[in-house]
């Protein structure tokens, strides 16, 4: 018997906790599923608001930073050949000469590239990730966390790039945007106050 998700309409697996597409919770034996005869006794399950019933699960701050350090490590693997390449071009400089004004004009720039680029990939990373099917970063999908608006739903690129902008600023006020995940209700941290988003297990 086909179950589907009375928000977003798609099919529900059998013993799912929460619909994959939308992320709302599943309330079982609600109301009958899809293609299910009116008057059946069988059993149904359909998805409700997290307010409405089952309380939705919001992350913590130690498995959100269990998340971060995965991720990080990817970050820093894809960013591997951007830092040899910077430390290949310091090397180089110094060997012709270190002490002229384009030497330095030249290890300024190469620095500055490598920057922007660790910029880029961050902010691609993980506003692709967030906004693509998985809603979560490989680090965040490796510990079972999603990223979705405050209704459960998923985000659009646009979103997910404002909770990125977001991050920065969480990181530059001595990470206390961070630190608030571990002390608001729904576990946000300063830059899901600003998205509008949650992180959700």
């Amino acid at each position: 018997m086909a179950v589907f998700c009375s928000r977003c309409g798609k099919p529900l697996p059998e013993g799912a906790a929460f619909c994959a597409s939308c992320g709302s919770v599943i309330s079982a034996g609600a109301t009958a599923a899809a293609g299910t005869p009116a008057g059946s006794t069988g059993a149904a399950a359909v998805l409700v608001p997290a307010s409405a019933g089952a309380p939705a699960l919001y992350a913590g701050f130690w498995r959100r930073l269990g998340a971060f350090l995965i991720d990080g490590i990817i970050i820093g693997i894809v960013m591997t050949p951007f830092g040899l390449g910077l430390w290949g071009t310091i090397a180089g400089i110094a060997q012709v000469s270190h002490d002229s004004p384009e030497a330095l004009a030249a290890i300024v720039a190469a620095s500055m590239f490598v920057w922007l680029m660790r910029i880029l990939v961050t902010w691609l990373y993980g506003a692709l990730f967030e906004s693509s099917p998985w809603q979560g970063t490989p680090g965040k999908k490796a510990l079972g966390l999603r990223v979705t608006d405050l209704e459960g739903r998923r985000i659009s690129f646009a979103r997910a790039t404002g909770r990125s902008i977001g991050k920065w600023l969480s990181g530059a006020i001595l990470c206390v945007g961070y630190i608030m995940v571990a002390f608001t209700a729904k576990k946000q941290g300063l830059h899901d106050l600003l998205a509008g988003t949650v992180v959700r297990r």
